[in-house]
């Protein structure tokens, strides 16, 4: 789908819409997770306690592989940035650009994964919304630079 989605995703109208959306979505991930960081519920803690490691991943990833907000994500967020490459000139293939944003995914998510399962006892506390909170800051940066390039492509 990618590979046949360029010509579509090409057309300066579309890059408008993907870029604006990814990057609406983006804001609206950065906020609600550092609305739930700060947010202290003892029962929630205590459920997740109670359930096994795989059934909690079992069920993360089916969430992840059947939503459609996955889905939207995936094709927003690579849409805008795809956008963005194409309005500053890039020439690099659909398939170059999305492997060159699932590594970049991959590598991200790696580090956060490795520093909260190595920090975890550091992770109590205050800490764990103020690591959330500068992730946050880090996804609504890119997020603004999303909606800018939308904003521009308009003008």
């Amino acid at each position: 789908m990618l590979l046949g989605a360029a010509p579509f995703v090409n057309r300066p109208s579309v890059q408008v819409v993907l870029s604006v959306a990814g990057g609406l979505f983006l804001v609206h991930l950065a906020v609600g997770n550092v609305r739930a960081a700060w947010r202290s519920d003892a029962s929630a803690a205590q459920a997740g306690r109670e359930t096994s490691r795989l059934a909690l991943y079992r069920q993360g990833f089916l969430v992840a592989l059947l939503s459609p907000l996955t889905i939207v994500f995936w094709m927003s967020v690579f849409g805008g940035y795809y956008a963005a490459a194409t309005a500053r000139g890039s020439r690099l293939p659909p398939a170059l650009l999305a492997a060159s944003v699932i590594l970049g995914a991959g590598a991200w998510t790696a580090c956060v994964a490795l520093l909260i399962h190595f920090g975890r006892k550091t992770l109590s506390g205050r800490f764990y919304p103020a690591l959330v909170t500068v992730l946050s800051i880090a996804l609504f940066v890119w997020a603004l630079r999303l909606l800018w390039t939308g904003v521009r492509m308009m003008l």
